[in-house]
């Protein structure tokens, strides 16, 4: 079940903001950073969705809740996979970097950002969710976008927020997994009915129901990570419940989560094949085999693209 990073990341620049006035150490232009009047229209939702290739149908204005402005999108589907969020006009890079540590252990790894004085990747762990951030200093100015995709895509939206070109995103488009029912029907061992989803240029996904008690949904998505990366800012592992690496032919890397101690039989699976991720999840009432059903749809759907 996919889950959003935008509340932790949102709570980690609040943290941010409030944690630091200009106790003389940061890493900017001395002088208070210039006010941003509008933070949405540092990047519109139409160049994120040239950038990312997936859908962004507008930009939700800062709530007045927050002290800093903060900008989030809002996707084509509740549950696609690349939350997006840009912030800015709170402090430097040391001040965003003394609030993340509130949350946990912070990793910092220089980066170039096209426009930027300084730039680093932001990985925060707390031992339970990591959040990785871009976050580039302009003129004593902490702009960050949170991403749920690839690092080199978060750099490109926010060197696009920075003043830069929105440059399209590149690659094939991901397979369009709805296009597999025939693999997927014969797997579930019965007519399925197929819901069809969102086929984009970035993700697409698709479910199917038998009506006794089975069901499976298989994703795809580009640029979004590695399967340890994309689990731990999308997925969910129960209590107790340790990710598997499995073997999945055609498979660079490949993970199963399963409870075999759960009333109800469940499992979801990933598998890497070059930039793009496959994802499954698998509810079966019916004869408890989720987890051999998981990692047989990752295995058609690999093995057909």
């Amino acid at each position: 079940m996919m889950r959003s990073i935008l509340a932790a990341g949102a709570a980690a620049l609040v943290l941010s903001a409030c944690s630091g006035g200009d106790d003389g150490s940061g890493s900017g232009s001395s002088g208070d950073p210039e006010p941003i009047d509008d933070v949405c229209a540092l990047l519109p939702p139409e160049d994120a969705t040239r950038i990312v290739g997936a859908s962004y149908l507008r930009a939700h204005e800062p709530s007045p809740d927050l002290p800093f402005p903060l900008c989030s999108y809002q996707q084509s589907e509740d549950e696609a996979p690349f939350t997006l969020t840009v912030s800015a006009g709170e402090g430097d890079l040391d001040q965003v970097v003394r609030g993340l540590e509130m949350f946990g252990e912070v990793t910092e790894n220089p980066i170039e950002v096209p426009g930027a004085d300084d730039a680093v990747v932001l990985t925060t762990d707390d031992g339970d969710l990591v959040i990785e951030q871009v976050a580039a200093e302009v003129d004593g100015n902490a702009f960050v976008v949170t991403f749920g995709g690839s690092t080199e895509v978060a750099v490109r939206l926010l060197s696009a927020a920075l003043g830069g070109d929105a440059v399209d995103h590149t690659g094939a488009a991901v397979p369009d997994v709805c296009d597999l029912d025939p693999q997927v029907t014969s797997v579930l061992g019965r007519r399925a009915e197929r819901e069809a989803g969102p086929a984009e240029e970035a993700w697409s996904s698709c479910s199917w129901e038998t009506g006794t008690g089975t069901s499976a949904t298989l994703s795809t998505a580009r640029d979004a990570g590695d399967p340890d990366r994309y689990l731990a800012e999308h997925g969910y592992v129960p209590e107790g419940v340790s990710p598997q690496q499995i073997q999945v032919p055609g498979a660079d890397a490949a993970l199963l989560v399963h409870d075999p101690a759960a009333a109800v039989s469940q499992a979801s699976g990933l598998a890497q094949v070059g930039p793009v991720i496959y994802e499954v999840e698998v509810d079966d009432a019916a004869t408890g085999r989720a987890a051999a059903i998981a990692t047989e749809l990752l295995t058609v759907a690999i093995g057909s693209s």
